[in-house]
Protein backbone atom coordinates (compact mmCIF):
# COMPACT_ATOMS: atom_id res chain seq x y z
CA UNK A 1 0.00 0.00 0.00
CA UNK A 2 1.38 3.51 -0.58
CA UNK A 3 2.35 5.71 2.41
CA UNK A 4 -0.16 8.01 3.19
CA UNK A 5 0.63 12.11 2.63
CA UNK A 6 2.16 13.55 5.10
CA UNK A 7 2.14 17.54 5.74
CA UNK A 8 4.72 19.29 4.80
CA UNK A 9 6.82 21.43 7.31
CA UNK A 10 5.41 24.71 8.62
CA UNK A 11 7.70 27.30 7.59
CA UNK A 12 9.56 28.30 11.13
CA UNK A 13 8.68 27.79 14.80
CA UNK A 14 9.27 24.72 16.49
CA UNK A 15 7.85 21.01 15.40
CA UNK A 16 5.63 20.88 18.55
CA UNK A 17 3.28 24.32 17.74
CA UNK A 18 3.89 23.19 13.71
CA UNK A 19 2.08 19.65 15.01
CA UNK A 20 0.01 21.30 16.95
CA UNK A 21 -1.11 23.66 14.36
CA UNK A 22 -1.66 21.49 11.97
CA UNK A 23 -4.20 18.94 14.40
CA UNK A 24 -6.01 22.67 15.22
CA UNK A 25 -6.42 22.84 11.62
CA UNK A 26 -7.74 19.16 11.09
CA UNK A 27 -10.04 19.50 13.74
CA UNK A 28 -11.72 22.52 12.47
CA UNK A 29 -12.49 21.14 8.95
CA UNK A 30 -9.40 21.75 6.71
CA UNK A 31 -7.47 19.73 5.14
CA UNK A 32 -4.88 18.67 6.70
CA UNK A 33 -2.35 19.02 3.45
CA UNK A 34 -4.09 22.49 2.34
CA UNK A 35 -3.24 24.01 5.78
CA UNK A 36 0.46 24.28 5.76
CA UNK A 37 0.15 25.55 2.45
CA UNK A 38 -2.34 28.20 3.65
CA UNK A 39 -0.22 29.50 6.55
CA UNK A 40 2.67 30.84 3.80
CA UNK A 41 0.46 32.43 1.44
CA UNK A 42 -0.01 35.96 3.33
CA UNK A 43 2.24 37.96 0.65
CA UNK A 44 -0.30 37.21 -2.40
CA UNK A 45 -2.76 39.79 -0.80
CA UNK A 46 -2.84 42.77 2.15
CA UNK A 47 -5.61 43.91 4.00
CA UNK A 48 -7.03 47.33 4.40
CA UNK A 49 -6.92 49.57 8.14
CA UNK A 50 -10.81 48.11 8.41
CA UNK A 51 -9.92 44.53 7.03
CA UNK A 52 -11.68 44.58 3.67
CA UNK A 53 -9.06 42.97 1.33
CA UNK A 54 -7.80 45.06 -1.06
CA UNK A 55 -8.30 45.01 -4.51
CA UNK A 56 -6.53 43.30 -7.04
CA UNK A 57 -4.12 44.70 -9.87
CA UNK A 58 -4.49 47.62 -11.64
CA UNK A 59 -7.24 46.97 -14.59
CA UNK A 60 -8.84 44.02 -13.76
CA UNK A 61 -12.67 44.41 -13.02
CA UNK A 62 -14.24 45.53 -9.67
CA UNK A 63 -13.65 43.29 -6.97
CA UNK A 64 -17.14 40.90 -5.94
CA UNK A 65 -17.37 41.60 -2.09
CA UNK A 66 -16.99 38.30 0.13
CA UNK A 67 -18.18 38.04 3.60
CA UNK A 68 -16.60 35.62 5.53
CA UNK A 69 -18.54 34.50 8.97
CA UNK A 70 -16.82 32.09 11.39
CA UNK A 71 -16.76 32.29 15.02
CA UNK A 72 -13.23 29.87 14.91
CA UNK A 73 -10.42 33.07 14.17
CA UNK A 74 -8.31 30.88 13.12
CA UNK A 75 -10.01 28.85 10.51
CA UNK A 76 -11.31 32.85 9.74
CA UNK A 77 -8.17 33.62 8.42
CA UNK A 78 -7.28 30.40 6.85
CA UNK A 79 -11.01 31.16 4.77
CA UNK A 80 -9.63 34.53 3.95
CA UNK A 81 -5.91 33.67 2.78
CA UNK A 82 -7.30 30.47 1.04
CA UNK A 83 -9.51 33.08 -1.33
CA UNK A 84 -7.33 35.89 -1.35
CA UNK A 85 -6.50 35.06 -5.26
CA UNK A 86 -9.77 35.86 -6.36
CA UNK A 87 -9.86 39.35 -7.13
CA UNK A 88 -12.56 39.74 -4.40
CA UNK A 89 -12.85 42.34 -1.82
CA UNK A 90 -12.84 40.11 1.45
CA UNK A 91 -14.48 41.15 5.17
CA UNK A 92 -14.77 38.85 8.14
CA UNK A 93 -17.38 38.78 11.48
CA UNK A 94 -16.86 36.23 13.93
CA UNK A 95 -20.61 36.21 15.26
CA UNK A 96 -24.06 35.86 13.75
CA UNK A 97 -25.17 39.29 15.21
CA UNK A 98 -22.63 41.25 13.48
CA UNK A 99 -23.22 39.05 9.95
CA UNK A 100 -26.98 40.41 10.35
CA UNK A 101 -25.96 43.75 11.20
CA UNK A 102 -23.26 44.11 8.26
CA UNK A 103 -25.69 42.40 5.58
CA UNK A 104 -28.43 44.72 6.65
CA UNK A 105 -26.34 47.92 6.22
CA UNK A 106 -23.89 46.31 3.18
CA UNK A 107 -24.86 43.47 1.57
CA UNK A 108 -22.36 41.34 -0.10
CA UNK A 109 -22.19 39.48 -3.02
CA UNK A 110 -21.16 36.52 -1.65
CA UNK A 111 -21.23 35.00 1.52
CA UNK A 112 -19.52 32.34 3.03
CA UNK A 113 -21.08 31.18 6.69
CA UNK A 114 -21.13 29.18 9.09
CA UNK A 115 -24.68 27.62 10.60
CA UNK A 116 -23.53 27.89 14.29
CA UNK A 117 -22.66 30.72 15.32
CA UNK A 118 -22.90 32.82 18.37
CA UNK A 119 -26.24 34.96 18.60
CA UNK A 120 -28.12 35.02 15.48
CA UNK A 121 -27.46 31.63 13.28
CA UNK A 122 -26.06 32.07 9.82
CA UNK A 123 -29.08 30.99 7.72
CA UNK A 124 -30.84 33.85 9.79
CA UNK A 125 -28.36 36.33 7.70
CA UNK A 126 -29.26 33.97 4.36
CA UNK A 127 -32.49 33.92 4.92
CA UNK A 128 -32.57 38.06 4.93
CA UNK A 129 -30.26 38.55 2.44
CA UNK A 130 -32.83 36.26 0.20
CA UNK A 131 -35.76 38.74 1.23
CA UNK A 132 -33.96 41.98 -0.28
CA UNK A 133 -36.06 42.96 -3.36
CA UNK A 134 -32.96 45.23 -4.89
CA UNK A 135 -32.76 43.39 -7.98
CA UNK A 136 -28.64 41.80 -7.06
CA UNK A 137 -28.03 38.15 -7.61
CA UNK A 138 -26.18 36.63 -4.50
CA UNK A 139 -24.60 33.95 -3.99
CA UNK A 140 -24.29 32.29 -0.34
CA UNK A 141 -22.29 29.56 0.48
CA UNK A 142 -23.21 27.51 3.99
CA UNK A 143 -19.98 25.68 5.34
CA UNK A 144 -20.92 23.61 8.41
CA UNK A 145 -19.84 20.18 9.98
CA UNK A 146 -23.97 19.49 10.89
CA UNK A 147 -24.15 18.48 7.15
CA UNK A 148 -27.30 15.81 7.81
CA UNK A 149 -30.08 15.45 4.91
CA UNK A 150 -32.43 17.78 7.42
CA UNK A 151 -30.15 20.05 7.93
CA UNK A 152 -29.13 20.57 4.41
CA UNK A 153 -32.63 20.75 3.00
CA UNK A 154 -33.56 23.67 5.48
CA UNK A 155 -30.08 25.74 4.09
CA UNK A 156 -31.56 25.42 0.99
CA UNK A 157 -35.48 25.96 1.90
CA UNK A 158 -34.04 29.36 3.59
CA UNK A 159 -31.94 30.68 0.67
CA UNK A 160 -28.85 28.66 0.13
CA UNK A 161 -26.82 28.11 -3.03
CA UNK A 162 -24.07 25.68 -2.11
CA UNK A 163 -23.39 23.40 0.71
CA UNK A 164 -19.81 22.72 2.11
CA UNK A 165 -19.15 19.88 4.86
CA UNK A 166 -16.71 20.02 6.94
CA UNK A 167 -13.78 18.74 6.73
CA UNK A 168 -13.27 19.75 3.64
CA UNK A 169 -10.50 20.90 0.48
CA UNK A 170 -9.85 24.58 0.16
CA UNK A 171 -9.10 23.58 -3.58
CA UNK A 172 -12.68 22.81 -3.68
CA UNK A 173 -13.86 25.38 -1.72
CA UNK A 174 -12.24 27.43 -4.17
CA UNK A 175 -13.53 25.58 -6.96
CA UNK A 176 -17.28 25.94 -5.98
CA UNK A 177 -16.61 30.05 -5.66
CA UNK A 178 -15.41 29.87 -9.25
CA UNK A 179 -19.01 28.80 -9.83
CA UNK A 180 -20.29 31.39 -8.37
CA UNK A 181 -18.30 34.10 -9.26
CA UNK A 182 -19.36 33.26 -12.69
CA UNK A 183 -22.63 32.89 -11.64
CA UNK A 184 -22.14 36.67 -10.64
CA UNK A 185 -20.33 37.53 -13.37
CA UNK A 186 -22.94 36.40 -15.80
CA UNK A 187 -25.65 38.23 -14.20
CA UNK A 188 -23.18 41.35 -14.03
CA UNK A 189 -22.98 41.11 -17.97
CA UNK A 190 -26.71 40.78 -18.30
CA UNK A 191 -27.27 43.66 -16.07
CA UNK A 192 -24.93 46.00 -17.77
CA UNK A 193 -26.95 44.97 -21.14
CA UNK A 194 -29.89 46.11 -19.53
CA UNK A 195 -29.10 49.47 -18.43
CA UNK A 196 -27.44 50.13 -21.62
CA UNK A 197 -30.55 49.56 -23.48
CA UNK A 198 -32.17 51.49 -20.74
CA UNK A 199 -29.94 54.24 -21.59
CA UNK A 200 -30.10 54.13 -25.28
CA UNK A 201 -34.02 54.33 -24.97
CA UNK A 202 -33.73 57.14 -22.52
CA UNK A 203 -31.69 59.21 -24.81
CA UNK A 204 -33.90 58.50 -27.84
CA UNK A 205 -36.88 59.58 -25.80
CA UNK A 206 -35.35 62.52 -24.44
CA UNK A 207 -34.57 64.06 -27.98
CA UNK A 208 -38.23 63.62 -28.60
CA UNK A 209 -38.94 65.46 -24.65
CA UNK A 210 -35.94 68.31 -25.12
CA UNK A 211 -37.77 70.63 -27.57
CA UNK A 212 -41.03 70.40 -25.29
CA UNK A 213 -39.02 71.26 -22.09
CA UNK A 214 -37.02 73.94 -23.29
CA UNK A 215 -40.34 75.54 -24.76
CA UNK A 216 -42.02 75.21 -21.66
CA UNK A 217 -39.27 77.04 -19.56
CA UNK A 218 -38.88 80.28 -22.29
CA UNK A 219 -42.55 80.64 -21.64
CA UNK A 220 -41.98 80.64 -17.57
CA UNK A 221 -39.33 83.14 -17.97
CA UNK A 222 -40.68 85.17 -20.55
CA UNK A 223 -43.65 85.83 -17.90
CA UNK A 224 -41.14 86.37 -14.91
CA UNK A 225 -38.73 88.71 -16.81
CA UNK A 226 -41.98 90.43 -18.63
CA UNK A 227 -43.75 91.20 -14.83
CA UNK A 228 -40.00 91.96 -13.32
CA UNK A 229 -39.65 94.76 -16.28
CA UNK A 230 -43.43 96.06 -15.66
CA UNK A 231 -42.67 96.53 -12.17
CA UNK A 232 -39.13 98.23 -11.98
CA UNK A 233 -41.09 100.72 -14.16
CA UNK A 234 -44.08 101.18 -11.67
CA UNK A 235 -44.65 100.11 -8.07
CA UNK A 236 -48.34 98.76 -9.19
CA UNK A 237 -47.15 95.44 -10.72
CA UNK A 238 -44.65 94.29 -7.56
CA UNK A 239 -47.76 92.24 -5.97
CA UNK A 240 -48.65 90.42 -9.14
CA UNK A 241 -44.84 89.94 -10.11
CA UNK A 242 -44.74 87.44 -6.45
CA UNK A 243 -47.45 85.57 -7.73
CA UNK A 244 -46.18 85.03 -11.12
CA UNK A 245 -42.45 84.46 -9.59
CA UNK A 246 -44.34 81.56 -7.40
CA UNK A 247 -46.41 80.23 -9.73
CA UNK A 248 -43.94 79.95 -11.95
CA UNK A 249 -41.78 78.37 -9.92
CA UNK A 250 -43.99 75.86 -9.04
CA UNK A 251 -44.30 75.12 -12.30
CA UNK A 252 -40.46 74.82 -13.13
CA UNK A 253 -40.98 72.26 -9.92
CA UNK A 254 -43.14 69.95 -11.42
CA UNK A 255 -40.97 69.88 -14.77
CA UNK A 256 -37.98 69.45 -13.19
CA UNK A 257 -39.55 66.52 -10.45
CA UNK A 258 -40.86 64.85 -13.59
CA UNK A 259 -37.16 64.87 -15.72
CA UNK A 260 -35.79 63.65 -11.80
CA UNK A 261 -37.74 60.54 -11.88
CA UNK A 262 -37.39 60.21 -15.57
CA UNK A 263 -33.62 60.28 -15.53
CA UNK A 264 -33.76 57.56 -12.27
CA UNK A 265 -35.27 54.92 -14.22
CA UNK A 266 -31.91 52.82 -14.70
CA UNK A 267 -31.92 52.97 -10.37
CA UNK A 268 -33.17 49.90 -8.74
CA UNK A 269 -34.67 51.46 -5.93
CA UNK A 270 -38.09 50.77 -5.33
CA UNK A 271 -40.37 53.62 -3.36
CA UNK A 272 -43.73 54.13 -2.56
CA UNK A 273 -45.79 56.35 -5.18
CA UNK A 274 -49.55 56.87 -6.52
CA UNK A 275 -50.04 55.92 -10.23
CA UNK A 276 -52.07 59.12 -10.98
CA UNK A 277 -48.89 60.88 -10.01
CA UNK A 278 -46.42 58.97 -12.46
CA UNK A 279 -49.31 59.49 -15.46
CA UNK A 280 -49.21 62.95 -14.94
CA UNK A 281 -45.49 63.34 -14.58
CA UNK A 282 -45.12 61.81 -18.17
CA UNK A 283 -48.45 64.06 -19.63
CA UNK A 284 -45.88 67.18 -18.44
CA UNK A 285 -42.98 66.11 -20.21
CA UNK A 286 -45.44 65.45 -23.41
CA UNK A 287 -47.23 68.70 -22.81
CA UNK A 288 -45.59 70.47 -26.06
CA UNK A 289 -45.52 67.38 -28.75
CA UNK A 290 -49.37 66.87 -27.84
CA UNK A 291 -50.70 70.87 -27.64
CA UNK A 292 -48.89 70.98 -30.75
CA UNK A 293 -51.31 68.19 -32.71
CA UNK A 294 -54.22 69.59 -30.69
CA UNK A 295 -54.68 66.31 -29.05
CA UNK A 296 -57.22 65.65 -26.68
CA UNK A 297 -56.29 63.46 -23.73
CA UNK A 298 -59.11 62.07 -21.22
CA UNK A 299 -57.72 60.89 -17.64
CA UNK A 300 -60.15 58.57 -15.96
CA UNK A 301 -58.93 57.71 -12.93
CA UNK A 302 -60.60 55.59 -9.92
CA UNK A 303 -61.19 57.37 -6.72
CA UNK A 304 -59.36 56.13 -3.76
CA UNK A 305 -56.70 54.53 -5.22
CA UNK A 306 -54.07 52.61 -3.55
CA UNK A 307 -50.55 53.08 -3.56
CA UNK A 308 -48.35 50.76 -5.93
CA UNK A 309 -44.40 50.07 -4.69
CA UNK A 310 -42.27 50.60 -7.62
CA UNK A 311 -39.32 51.67 -9.22
CA UNK A 312 -40.98 55.22 -10.31
CA UNK A 313 -38.35 56.39 -12.84
CA UNK A 314 -39.15 53.01 -14.68
CA UNK A 315 -42.73 53.42 -14.08
CA UNK A 316 -42.88 56.82 -15.35
CA UNK A 317 -40.06 55.88 -18.89
CA UNK A 318 -42.87 53.24 -19.22
CA UNK A 319 -45.90 55.59 -19.31
CA UNK A 320 -43.58 57.91 -21.53
CA UNK A 321 -43.32 55.19 -23.74
CA UNK A 322 -46.62 54.43 -23.88
CA UNK A 323 -48.10 57.82 -24.12
CA UNK A 324 -45.45 58.67 -27.05
CA UNK A 325 -46.23 55.70 -29.02
CA UNK A 326 -50.24 57.07 -28.60
CA UNK A 327 -49.32 60.20 -29.68
CA UNK A 328 -47.33 59.80 -32.61
CA UNK A 329 -50.33 56.97 -33.83
CA UNK A 330 -53.14 59.60 -33.53
CA UNK A 331 -54.12 61.84 -36.51
CA UNK A 332 -54.03 65.82 -35.87
CA UNK A 333 -56.87 66.35 -33.15
CA UNK A 334 -56.43 62.91 -32.21
CA UNK A 335 -57.98 61.32 -28.80
CA UNK A 336 -56.18 59.81 -26.00
CA UNK A 337 -57.64 58.04 -23.00
CA UNK A 338 -55.68 57.05 -19.92
CA UNK A 339 -57.69 54.62 -17.54
CA UNK A 340 -56.08 53.62 -14.30
CA UNK A 341 -58.05 51.67 -11.63
CA UNK A 342 -58.34 48.52 -9.57
CA UNK A 343 -58.72 45.64 -10.54
CA UNK A 344 -58.71 42.58 -7.01
CA UNK A 345 -55.45 42.35 -5.68
CA UNK A 346 -53.71 44.39 -9.00
CA UNK A 347 -53.86 47.74 -10.77
CA UNK A 348 -54.70 48.34 -14.26
CA UNK A 349 -53.44 51.23 -16.54
CA UNK A 350 -54.85 51.67 -20.16
CA UNK A 351 -53.61 53.79 -23.03
CA UNK A 352 -55.79 53.96 -25.31
CA UNK A 353 -55.64 55.60 -28.60
CA UNK A 354 -58.01 56.52 -31.71
CA UNK A 355 -55.26 55.67 -34.38
CA UNK A 356 -54.93 53.08 -37.18
CA UNK A 357 -54.15 50.60 -34.43
CA UNK A 358 -51.87 47.13 -35.21
CA UNK A 359 -52.15 45.62 -38.39
CA UNK A 360 -53.51 42.08 -38.31
CA UNK A 361 -50.00 39.44 -37.26
CA UNK A 362 -48.40 42.16 -35.73
CA UNK A 363 -49.41 41.87 -32.41
CA UNK A 364 -47.42 38.65 -31.95
CA UNK A 365 -44.36 40.37 -32.79
CA UNK A 366 -44.53 44.32 -31.57
CA UNK A 367 -42.32 43.63 -28.00
CA UNK A 368 -39.61 41.88 -29.91
CA UNK A 369 -36.25 43.83 -29.97
CA UNK A 370 -35.72 46.04 -32.89
CA UNK A 371 -39.23 45.73 -34.81
CA UNK A 372 -41.63 48.99 -34.91
CA UNK A 373 -44.61 49.78 -36.81
CA UNK A 374 -44.62 52.95 -37.18
CA UNK A 375 -43.31 53.81 -40.83
CA UNK A 376 -41.21 56.86 -42.29
CA UNK A 377 -41.63 59.05 -45.70
CA UNK A 378 -39.65 56.38 -47.73
CA UNK A 379 -41.66 53.53 -45.89
CA UNK A 380 -39.18 52.33 -43.93
CA UNK A 381 -39.68 51.30 -40.10
CA UNK A 382 -38.87 54.38 -38.05
CA UNK A 383 -37.36 54.35 -34.08
CA UNK A 384 -35.35 52.52 -32.49
CA UNK A 385 -38.13 49.58 -31.58
CA UNK A 386 -37.10 49.14 -28.43
CA UNK A 387 -39.73 51.42 -26.84
CA UNK A 388 -42.30 48.11 -25.71
CA UNK A 389 -39.33 45.64 -25.72
CA UNK A 390 -38.08 48.06 -23.12
CA UNK A 391 -41.28 48.33 -21.41
CA UNK A 392 -42.19 44.60 -21.48
CA UNK A 393 -38.81 44.32 -19.30
CA UNK A 394 -39.60 47.02 -16.49
CA UNK A 395 -43.47 45.18 -15.85
CA UNK A 396 -42.41 42.15 -16.13
CA UNK A 397 -39.17 43.22 -13.19
CA UNK A 398 -42.09 44.78 -11.14
CA UNK A 399 -44.39 40.87 -11.18
CA UNK A 400 -46.66 42.87 -13.82
CA UNK A 401 -48.10 42.60 -17.29
CA UNK A 402 -48.32 44.59 -20.21
CA UNK A 403 -50.56 43.26 -22.97
CA UNK A 404 -52.42 44.60 -26.13
CA UNK A 405 -56.37 43.88 -25.52
CA UNK A 406 -59.00 45.53 -27.95
CA UNK A 407 -59.89 49.34 -28.21
CA UNK A 408 -62.65 51.27 -26.90
CA UNK A 409 -61.80 54.20 -29.46
CA UNK A 410 -60.81 51.65 -32.80
CA UNK A 411 -57.10 52.37 -32.44
CA UNK A 412 -54.66 50.05 -30.20
CA UNK A 413 -54.95 50.17 -26.65
CA UNK A 414 -52.20 48.72 -24.16
CA UNK A 415 -52.97 47.24 -20.76
CA UNK A 416 -50.63 47.52 -17.56
CA UNK A 417 -51.42 45.56 -14.50
CA UNK A 418 -49.17 46.03 -11.23
CA UNK A 419 -49.39 44.04 -8.08
CA UNK A 420 -50.79 46.32 -5.10
CA UNK A 421 -48.38 46.98 -1.67
CA UNK A 422 -50.40 46.72 1.88
CA UNK A 423 -51.22 50.01 3.17
CA UNK A 424 -49.28 51.64 5.47
CA UNK A 425 -50.11 53.68 8.23
CA UNK A 426 -48.92 57.93 7.51
CA UNK A 427 -46.66 59.68 9.20
CA UNK A 428 -47.68 62.50 11.31
CA UNK A 429 -45.35 64.73 10.61
CA UNK A 430 -44.40 67.90 12.78
CA UNK A 431 -43.47 71.64 12.70
CA UNK A 432 -39.79 71.55 13.28
CA UNK A 433 -40.19 75.17 15.12
CA UNK A 434 -42.72 73.80 17.48
CA UNK A 435 -39.87 71.32 18.74
CA UNK A 436 -37.75 73.46 21.47
CA UNK A 437 -34.19 72.04 21.78
CA UNK A 438 -34.01 70.16 18.20
CA UNK A 439 -31.17 70.74 16.29
CA UNK A 440 -30.62 70.86 12.08
CA UNK A 441 -27.16 70.74 10.30
CA UNK A 442 -27.76 72.39 7.19
CA UNK A 443 -24.46 71.80 4.69
CA UNK A 444 -24.98 74.48 1.86
CA UNK A 445 -22.63 76.53 -0.03
CA UNK A 446 -25.02 78.52 -2.09
CA UNK A 447 -25.88 81.68 0.68
CA UNK A 448 -29.33 81.80 -0.93
CA UNK A 449 -30.38 78.45 -0.43
CA UNK A 450 -28.90 78.43 3.23
CA UNK A 451 -30.86 81.74 3.89
CA UNK A 452 -34.13 80.31 2.98
CA UNK A 453 -33.41 77.20 4.41
CA UNK A 454 -32.30 78.85 7.90
CA UNK A 455 -34.75 81.00 8.09
CA UNK A 456 -37.58 78.30 7.31
CA UNK A 457 -36.37 76.26 10.10
CA UNK A 458 -36.03 78.87 12.38
CA UNK A 459 -32.32 80.17 13.19
CA UNK A 460 -32.54 78.76 16.96
CA UNK A 461 -32.76 75.56 15.00
CA UNK A 462 -30.21 75.39 12.20
CA UNK A 463 -26.10 75.50 12.28
CA UNK A 464 -25.19 76.31 8.95
CA UNK A 465 -21.97 75.09 7.34
CA UNK A 466 -20.58 75.70 3.81
CA UNK A 467 -17.53 73.06 4.71
CA UNK A 468 -18.35 69.65 4.88
CA UNK A 469 -14.99 69.08 7.12
CA UNK A 470 -16.19 71.68 9.52
CA UNK A 471 -20.17 70.42 9.56
CA UNK A 472 -18.68 66.33 9.66
CA UNK A 473 -16.81 67.80 13.10
CA UNK A 474 -19.60 69.57 14.30
CA UNK A 475 -21.89 66.62 14.36
CA UNK A 476 -18.85 64.39 15.83
CA UNK A 477 -19.53 66.84 18.71
CA UNK A 478 -23.05 68.25 19.14
CA UNK A 479 -25.37 65.14 17.96
CA UNK A 480 -27.26 66.90 15.73
CA UNK A 481 -31.26 65.33 15.13
CA UNK A 482 -31.00 65.60 11.87
CA UNK A 483 -28.54 66.86 8.73
CA UNK A 484 -29.77 68.84 5.70
CA UNK A 485 -27.26 68.27 2.88
CA UNK A 486 -26.40 69.23 -0.02
CA UNK A 487 -24.99 66.52 -3.01
CA UNK A 488 -23.36 69.37 -5.06
CA UNK A 489 -21.35 70.53 -2.29
CA UNK A 490 -18.05 72.63 -3.58
CA UNK A 491 -15.11 72.59 -1.25
CA UNK A 492 -12.50 69.58 -0.49
CA UNK A 493 -15.29 66.94 0.38
CA UNK A 494 -18.29 66.75 -2.03
CA UNK A 495 -22.01 65.59 -0.61
CA UNK A 496 -21.31 61.85 -1.05
CA UNK A 497 -17.90 62.03 0.93
CA UNK A 498 -19.34 64.36 3.91
CA UNK A 499 -22.49 61.37 3.98
CA UNK A 500 -19.97 58.73 3.92
CA UNK A 501 -17.88 60.84 6.95
CA UNK A 502 -21.65 61.07 8.67
CA UNK A 503 -22.33 57.05 8.46
CA UNK A 504 -19.29 56.72 10.08
CA UNK A 505 -19.59 58.24 13.16
CA UNK A 506 -20.90 56.47 16.39
CA UNK A 507 -24.15 57.54 16.03
CA UNK A 508 -24.90 58.54 12.34
CA UNK A 509 -28.10 61.63 12.07
CA UNK A 510 -30.41 61.24 9.70
CA UNK A 511 -29.54 62.67 6.45
CA UNK A 512 -31.73 64.79 3.82
CA UNK A 513 -30.31 65.01 0.71
CA UNK A 514 -30.86 68.64 -1.34
CA UNK A 515 -29.58 68.07 -4.97
CA UNK A 516 -30.38 69.75 -8.22
CA UNK A 517 -29.11 67.35 -9.96
CA UNK A 518 -31.83 65.44 -12.48
CA UNK A 519 -30.06 62.01 -12.54
CA UNK A 520 -28.00 61.07 -8.96
CA UNK A 521 -26.82 57.65 -8.10
CA UNK A 522 -29.12 56.47 -5.61
CA UNK A 523 -27.82 53.40 -5.04
CA UNK A 524 -24.84 54.66 -3.07
CA UNK A 525 -27.05 55.28 -0.06
CA UNK A 526 -27.11 52.12 2.05
CA UNK A 527 -29.91 50.09 2.48
CA UNK A 528 -31.76 50.72 5.48
CA UNK A 529 -29.80 54.09 6.59
CA UNK A 530 -31.89 57.19 8.27
CA UNK A 531 -31.59 58.84 4.44
CA UNK A 532 -33.96 60.65 1.92
CA UNK A 533 -33.84 62.78 -0.84
CA UNK A 534 -35.26 66.17 -1.76
CA UNK A 535 -34.62 67.40 -5.05
CA UNK A 536 -34.05 71.32 -5.95
CA UNK A 537 -36.29 73.34 -6.57
CA UNK A 538 -38.68 72.64 -3.70
CA UNK A 539 -40.89 74.46 -1.76
CA UNK A 540 -40.74 75.35 2.06
CA UNK A 541 -43.80 72.90 2.59
CA UNK A 542 -42.13 70.33 0.73
CA UNK A 543 -39.04 70.65 2.68
CA UNK A 544 -41.04 70.73 6.17
CA UNK A 545 -43.05 67.66 5.15
CA UNK A 546 -39.54 65.96 3.83
CA UNK A 547 -37.66 66.69 7.42
CA UNK A 548 -40.69 66.08 9.33
CA UNK A 549 -41.23 62.36 7.87
CA UNK A 550 -37.24 61.49 7.88
CA UNK A 551 -37.10 62.36 11.78
CA UNK A 552 -40.63 60.33 12.52
CA UNK A 553 -39.20 57.56 10.87
CA UNK A 554 -36.07 57.89 13.39
CA UNK A 555 -38.09 57.51 17.00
Amino acid sequence: MPSPRRPKALPGGSGAVKTSLVRLLGHQGLDLIEAPRLIDRRHRGRLSRDGARMPGHRGSPPPLRLLVAEDDHLLREILIEGLAADNLQIDSVADGDHLLATVTKCPPDLLITDIDLPGHGGLDAVEFLRSLEDGVTRHVMVVSARAGLETRLEAFARGTDDFVAKPFSIEELRARIAVGLRRLRTSQELERSREMMIRSEKMATIGALAAGVAHEFNNIMSGIAGFAQLARKDEKHRDRLVEIALEQAQRCQRITSSLCTFAGSASRRVSRGSLPDIVDAALCLLSKPISERQITVERLFDGHLPAVEVNLGQIQQLMVHLLLNAQQAVPQNGHIEIRVGQVEDRMVIEVDDDGPGIEAGDEVRIFDPFFSTRLGGDGEPEGSGLGLTFSLNVVESHRGTLTLVPSRLGGACFRVTLPLVAASPSIATEVIGDSPGREIVVVEDDSLVQEVVREALGSDHASCFRSGPEAVAHCRERKPDAVLLDLGLEGPWDGWRVLEELRRLDSPPPVLLMTGQIDIDTTRVPLGSRVSVLYKPFGLVELERSLSNLLAGTR
